[in-house]
């Protein structure tokens, strides 16, 4: 076994008439040629060399799902992905997610829903080198106090639109609801 100096320059000694090949081998890399095959070598060989070429890691996929507090998928929730150059991801009618990086990305995904908040209210990763799944987040319908009057009728039409939409995600789902 040979390994090459710092420059990348390497010498290898064999006996006179070897025959062989010589394969260079580094992790993340490729080269070319492959190989060389050598027969019956009686004078030097000289200029046998081989251009490497990092190859890239594999991108890092995270992934989860969001659901609200009984459980329900939580389907148009966006995903900002900071330090990716991606746009936002958004969850598909079951609430989940996946999200491809580059290996040891470091930066903060951050759900948004309109109506919502959402817990916890973001992840920040740093130097991923594997995928990561489970990437859970769990969304509460916002109603705030006033906006509900007294028979518990929601007054603004922004928060009866998030109720409505609340209401008939559990009718589809096939949940029952039940007031506090």
């Amino acid at each position: 076994e040979v390994t090459t100096n710092a420059a990348g320059g390497y010498t290898f000694v064999v006996d006179d008439e070897w025959s062989g090949t010589i394969t260079p081998v580094k992790f993340d890399y490729t080269f070319a040629p492959m190989l060389r095959s050598y027969a019956n070598l009686t004078e030097n060989q000289t200029e046998q060399d081989y251009v490497g070429t990092k190859v890239p890691p594999e991108p890092i996929t995270i992934s989860g799902t969001i659901r609200d507090a009984n459980g329900n998928a939580l389907p148009g929730v966006s995903l900002a992905v900071s330090n990716s150059g991606l746009l936002d991801v958004v969850t598909d009618v079951n609430g989940a997610y996946s999200v491809l990086v580059d290996d040891e990305w470091i930066g903060v995904i951050t759900p948004t829903k309109e109506g919502y908040t959402l817990n916890p209210e973001n992840k920040s990763y740093s130097e991923l080198t594997a995928d990561k799944t489970g990437e859970d987040y769990v969304g509460t319908l916002i109603i705030i106090p006033g906006d509900v009057d007294q028979n518990g009728v929601v007054n603004d039409d922004d928060y009866k639109m998030a109720l409505k939409a609340y209401l008939d995600l559990v009718s589809l789902s096939g949940e029952g609801f039940q007031a506090a």
